[in-house]
Parts: C-alpha cells; structure tokens; sequence
C-alpha cells in the first residue's frame, strides 16, 4: 500500500470492501465519528498504523461506539487490501481519499461531513477539478428529449465546458455521450458497476485520451441500490458548477429526489428543461426554486447561464432541510 499516502492508507484499510470482507469496513458516519473523535484527543489519523494502537482503540469504543476488536482487524488486512488493489491498479484504477490531490476540494466544502471518505476512478482525475454542466434525468423519457440532451452537451463540448452527469442509461448517457462524441470532456460518477464500465471496449478510447473521467464513492464492483444512487447523485451537484435536469417525476425516482436534494442543501444552481416536449413534471421543479433552461440561449452557453443565475431578476427558493 505503499503507492498511497498515509492518511489514505488508513481510509482505505477502514472503509475499502474488497469483495471478500469478514470485518464489515466502516460506513461514512462511522469514519467521521472514528476521526472526529481522535481529532479532539489530539491524534493524527496515522496514529492508527502505529502498532501499539489497541489501548486507544479501547478507549475509543464507549465514545465512537466502534468496537476496538473491529478496528483492530481492519487495519489489520494490510496485504488483503494490497493484493485488491495492485488487481485493480493493473486495470488502470486509482483511489483519492480527502487529504490527496486528486481529491476535489469542492466536495469538502459543499457536502462537508457527506463528502466520500475514498473516490475510485478510471481516467483523468483532473477533470473533477475543472466544474462543468451536470446534466441528468430520467432512464425513461422521449427520443425528443434525449436528443436535447445531446445537443446541449455538444455544445459545452464546442466551449471547452465539461459535462457532468450519472451514467445511467437515458439521459445521463446520452448526455455523456454528446460531449464524448463532440470532443469535449466528461465525468461520469457511477452509482454501481465501476470496474466493468470502465473496462468495457465502448468507453476505453475516452479514457485513454484523458477526456473521460469515471468515478465512484463505492467499490468498483459495487452493485445498484437505492441508497448508492443518491449518495452518487450528491457528487453529480457537488462536481458541477450549474445543473441541468432534462426530464423528472414528479415525488418519485432518483432525478426527482437528486434535484430537491440540491435544492434543499443550495450545492449548485438548478435549470430544468420546460416547453413542448418536456414533461409536466418538470414544471413541480420550478416552484421548489429551479429556474427555466432557456432553450434558444445564444452565445456562450456557460457565461449566459450564470449571468441568469446571478441577475437580481432571478431569484433561487430554498426549501427547509429535513434533519
């Protein structure tokens, strides 16, 4: 594991699933309770390779509720974790954890406590420093529309702006694929199955050439589940500099929570698709505080949507966060 830096060394050997994990490894809370906690005795987190560390870890149990026994055999499974990770290196994977350069600092200062304890990715990590256009929607919605989608990212594409989005099928990809096939560049954050996308013959030509970027705050052969779709819809708003949903369901589906979400936290000025082919849904997005894409929009696509985000004419509701 000597490839990573320490404090990732630690974050991996705690949080990293391998596949193969007797010891469940620690959720996010679970991490940010552990470092917290060390962080008020005064205690770097490299503190946890030392190897006399037990009699703290007992100390800790009452206060993080994590068990010492528990801790102990995670930062235990050094070569466990260094055999999985030379596997997926080989493959051309890397990890990010928060101290690490690769890291965006935009996830710590819009999700803070929620920004992912470790990142892993295929392609260029630089690319989740630059910001973009996050455009996302249904998996289901009209030819029409994921033509839009397309058109749109050719455009940011054509202005050297980034597309953002979540890679599922529909929108996110046809999204993605507009800017690819233009260009441009692209960040794909992944709700599940990393590794297998990442490896597969469609995409590697993007990633080679450094304009694709494929990242997930879950092991790279995680599966689908609800949960991994919203936390990867976090990252989608947080990466981005401005947001667009192309089409939604009203109080249902992952494009709907994912934008009443950023809504609720602010973490990215929201547009929604309106007119004659979007769906009426959208329209629910506007009385939470999106603001109507301007489909006939001329000139730079970035500098007019932040001129419209930022006129005094425009104004963003907040709706109250549900603690």
């Amino acid at each position: 594991m000597d490839a990573l830096q320490t404090s990732t060394q630690v974050a991996t050997l705690l949080c990293a699933h391998t596949g193969n994990d007797p010891i469940q490894p620690l959720t996010q809370s679970e991490y940010v309770r552990l470092v917290g906690w060390l962080k008020d005795k005064g205690y770097p987190l490299e503190e946890l390779l030392s190897p006399d560390i037990y009699l703290l870890l007992l100390e800790g149990e009452e206060p993080t509720g994590l068990p010492a026994e528990r801790l102990k055999a995670l930062l235990e499974r050094g070569a466990q974790i260094a055999l999985w990770m030379e596997k997926w290196s080989n493959a051309g994977m890397w990890i990010a954890g928060w101290e690490d350069a690769e890291y965006p600092p935009v996830l710590h200062e819009k999700l803070r406590k929620q920004a992912p304890v470790l990142l892993y990715g295929f392609g260029n990590p630089d690319l989740l420093q630059q910001g973009g256009l996050a455009i996302v929607g249904s998996r289901h919605t009209s030819e029409n529309l994921l033509e839009s989608a397309r058109r749109i990212a050719n455009r940011c594409a054509q202005q050297s702006w980034a597309v953002i989005s979540g890679g599922a099928k529909g929108v996110d990809r046809a999204a993605m694929l507009g800017a690819l096939e233009e260009g441009g560049t692209c960040v794909g954050v992944l709700a599940a199955d990393l590794a297998r996308i990442a490896t597969s013959y469609t995409l590697r030509e993007y990633l080679l050439s450094d304009k694709l970027c494929l990242v997930s705050p879950y092991h790279p052969q995680s599966g689908f589940t609800a949960g991994n779709a919203m936390g990867r819809n976090k990252m989608v708003y947080a990466l981005a500099e401005l947001a667009l949903v192309i089409a939604c369901e009203k109080g249902k589906g992952g494009t709907w929570a994912g934008a009443k979400e950023n809504l609720q936290h602010r973490w990215t000025p929201l547009f929604v698709m309106v007119g004659e082919d979007a769906p009426e849904d959208n329209l629910a997005l506007l009385e939470l505080g999106a603001r109507a894409f301007p489909t006939h929009i001329e000139g730079l696509l970035r500098e007019q949507l932040l001129s419209l985000v930022h006129s005094a004419q425009v104004g963003q509701i907040a709706l109250p966060i549900e603690v």
